[in-house]
């Protein structure tokens, strides 16, 4: 989880990054880090980034695959799972943390901060959480705990929390046909209640989908992607959107992604780890064609030799695409915070350390050339 916090409403450069570092052994389940001196202007930096670790959340308390969602300055943590023996159960609670409040010490000895509200109708781990409206949406099994490879296989249950009554309200549950295994990775809005889903699917399949949920008439419509051949099943009025988005992201693992301006920004993993621009059209009129690639922001991520375990080697990014966050600072920047994958590619004791990777970068639009929008970074 990734959100930014503005520091002082007249200093727009002056934003702090908050990330949460999840721990696998020790008393300590999750620590939030507050990161300063962010550089978000092309002017050398003075200082280097600094991190602080300013609140410490328990095991016994906070489960493993818990989501977490920054609305305003409130820090929500959201489901998780219990474990005791062999008994597992995914939790329904919700805790919530107000950043503007909390001491910035991290002592052991400062009351706890967190205040519980209503709990989930169901109980949900690593669920996909996202804010629209000012509202809260949560829809279990995001990924799957017990999987290196994310993907979850089954129902998935939805609801929405809106702050302002305190509630939480069932939504329609999706599954994918079959029960494919699936991971969700990224969504966008067209039409204005419209919520488009990216689902990546597991490798043994030949299908890719896309989903979408109607936030006016709260139906699911989904398209299955095979050997070339698409169909949109349930729900014809968002064909158009979807076959787009298909289109302009085939052949790729699409990561998390956020809209800005009617332009789609999302990690193109399989392409070179680069961060894709694409123009969304909410015109109703215009829902023939509704998405066009502008260009891709061809930006660089860590490669890594990768020793197989039986003599071979390669070279790849060997970012987590699953935990990948992807934030818009505002002004077209943005922030892509995420880690490698420790001990999945290599057998060596050497590269089991997690890697945290933060990079900032900015989108300039430049002059219209041709009739299309040029954008560098």
């Amino acid at each position: 989880m990734a959100d930014l916090k503005q520091q002082e409403p007249s200093a727009m450069e002056e934003k702090s990054l908050y990330s949460i570092f999840r721990f696998d052994e020790g008393p300590i389940h999750y620590t939030l880090y507050i990161f300063t001196n962010l550089n978000l202007t092309n002017t050398p930096q003075k200082h280097p980034p600094r991190s602080i670790a300013i609140l410490h959340m328990p095991r016994d308390e906070f489960p493993i695959g818990m989501g977490f969602v920054a609305l305003g300055s409130k820090l929500y943590c959201i489901g998780g799972r219990f474990q005791k023996g062999d008994h597992k159960s995914n939790s329904n609670r919700v805790y919530v943390v107000d950043l503007n409040t909390i001491d910035k010490t991290c002592s052991e000895e400062n009351k706890s901060p967190f205040v519980r509200i209503q709990d989930m109708h169901k109980g949900k781990c690593y669920p996909y959480v996202f804010t629209l409206n000012e509202k809260i949406y949560v829809m279990g099994g995001g990924r799957n705990i017990d999987s290196l490879v994310c993907f979850y296989k089954g129902k998935r249950n939805f609801e929405v929390f809106d702050p302002k009554v305190g509630e939480w309200t069932v939504l329609p549950s999706f599954r994918l046909p079959n029960d494919t295994p699936a991971v969700f990775l990224s969504h966008t809005v067209v039409l204005g209640h419209r919520v488009l889903f990216r689902c990546e699917v597991d490798s043994a399949s030949s299908f890719s989908y896309n989903c979408s949920f109607d936030l006016e008439n709260q139906k699911w419509a989904y398209e299955s992607i095979q050997r070339g051949y698409w169909g949109v099943k349930e729900d014809e009025g968002i064909k158009d959107y979807i076959s787009a988005w298909n289109d302009i992201l085939d052949g790729t693992q699409a990561g998390p992604g956020v809209t800005v301006n009617d332009t789609l920004y999302t990690l193109n993993t399989l392409r070179d780890g680069c961060i894709g621009t694409y123009h969304i059209s909410n015109n109703k009129d215009d829902r023939s064609i509704p998405c066009d690639t502008v260009r891709g922001i061809e930006i660089q991520f860590p490669i890594k030799r990768i020793e197989y375990g039986d003599g071979r080697h390669g070279y790849r990014n060997y970012i987590n695409i699953c935990d990948a966050e992807l934030v818009h600072l505002g002004d077209e920047k943005f922030c892509l915070v995420t880690h490698n994958n420790p001990g999945y590619y290599s057998r060596s004791d050497e590269e089991v350390k997690k890697e945290v990777v933060i990079l900032t970068f900015q989108v300039v639009k430049q002059k219209r050339y041709k009739a299309d929008d040029q954008f560098i970074c």
